[in-house]
């Protein structure tokens, strides 16, 4: 297994991805200046063929479905080992998806209940772009900063900011101890573990992955 490229913003993975052709990627979902969402959708539209790994800090009840529907095909948090992560890697090569059990069970059981049964958490009502603008709050940014990350107009910001509220029945962003959302942020989160990799053997029929 080669690391053949490493980013730490979106723009930077997608142009790496281009030059240097990974038989699979990592993404974390907190990046300098964007979302991991918005970076797997970008890469999927472009690269499809490509599977994406998850591998992020960020809890997985929250965001492994997203990850999913954005086009990854596994989620591992970095509390995990490193064989999971390498067993992972093994099932996506192959075409298959990784989840941890909780995660595989939360997925099954929506699909057996249907939407009746969907969770009525003020999280899961959000959209990716709500979700990343809250993240964004929770750590001090105002909303003229947002705006100028995420390259949107502060009228925008202001927007997604009143339809969270709205959403969560409640007045209180990731500020507050007492909000909702108060556990979707940490402000020491690092911005260096994504990387593209170049795997020689990749169904490991005959020689290990690592």
């Amino acid at each position: 297994m080669e690391i053949c490229g490493e980013s730490e913003d979106a723009q930077g993975a997608m142009k790496g991805v281009g030059e240097s052709s990974p038989d699979a990627i990592i993404v974390d979902i907190s990046l300098k200046g964007n979302n991991g969402l918005e970076l797997i959708k970008n890469l999927k539209a472009i690269h499809e063929e490509i599977p994406i790994l998850v591998f992020s800090m960020h809890d997985e009840t929250i965001y492994a479905q997203r990850a999913l529907r954005a086009g990854a095909k596994a989620y591992v948090m970095k509390k995990e080992s490193p064989d999971k992560i390498v067993d992972a890697i093994r099932k996506i090569i192959k075409g298959e998806i990784y989840v941890s059990p909780s995660v595989a069970d939360q997925v099954l059981h929506q699909m057996i209940n249907g939407p009746k049964h969907a969770s009525t958490s003020p999280v899961d009502r959000l959209t990716d772009r709500e979700l990343e603008v809250v993240q964004l709050i929770g750590r001090g940014l105002s909303s003229r900063e947002i705006a100028e990350s995420l390259n949107l107009s502060v009228k925008t910001i202001e927007s997604h900011r009143a339809h969270v509220k709205e959403s969560s029945a409640c007045a209180t962003l990731p500020s507050s101890s007492n909000s909702p959302f108060s556990g979707l942020t940490n402000r020491s989160c690092s911005r260096k573990s994504r990387g593209f990799l170049r795997i020689e053997n990749p169904l490991g029929r005959s020689e290990p992955l690592a």
